[in-house]
Order: C-alpha cells, then structure tokens, then sequence
C-alpha cells in the first residue's frame, strides 16, 4: 500500500509526523524520531520577542553583578 503523499511541496513517505514536544527540542531526539520512521518533525515556533526576552535577560544578569559589589 502506498502511503506517500505531498505536503508543502516534500513528498512523504506517509503522512504521520511527530507535532512539537520535548523530542523535538534536541538534535539527539530529532534523531530518535528520524531512526523510528518519522516522515518529517514538526518543530516549536521561535519567535523575535523570545530571543530579545533571552538576550535582555542574560544581560541584565551578566552586567548588574558588577555594580552590586563595591
């Protein structure tokens, strides 16, 4: 039976695919899921305001101990 189908322009070998979850947040797990047959893996969004909140935190973390000490 041929369970192969077009999605987004890919062709695939069937139409089941992970959704996004904790597998998918490393390359090991990427892995995992690619070795157990995975036709493709759906990855969590990132988006610009994440990565500004990370960078802003991660600063503010950074360059305030250096004023807390006299």
């Amino acid at each position: 039976m041929d369970l192969s189908i077009n999605y987004l322009g890919f062709t695939l070998a069937h139409p089941f695919m992970p959704g996004a979850g904790p597998l998918a947040d490393t390359m090991d797990g990427v892995r995992k899921l690619e070795d157990a047959g995975a036709a493709a893996i759906v990855l969590r969004s990132l988006f610009e305001e994440q990565i500004v909140s990370e960078e802003l935190a991660t600063n503010r973390s950074t360059e305030g101990v250096g004023n807390m000490h006299p």
